[in-house]
């Protein structure tokens, strides 16, 4: 009966040993993947951020632009 225990555990030591490797690769996947999304979401956020400042100094300047332009045909 003992012996069969063993035979047992012999047999699958390799395919627990693969799972349990395929499973710490799936979670170090994982966590990279997560990183990836993250920084992606950062950046993309900064940008659009950025692309806000840009666009509002555009619209003033443009503001300013037209108040000129007004004011030098009513001279």
């Amino acid at each position: 009966m003992e012996k069969t225990i063993i035979d047992i555990l012999t047999n699958s030591i390799g395919a627990v040993a693969v799972a349990a490797i395929f499973l710490v690769y799936l979670d170090r996947n994982d966590k990279r993947n997560n990183e990836l999304i993250g920084n992606h979401l950062k950046h993309s956020t900064d940008a659009m951020l950025q692309m806000s400042n840009a666009l509002t100094k555009l619209v003033s300047t443009i503001d300013s632009l037209k108040r000129f332009i007004k004011n030098s045909s009513k001279r």
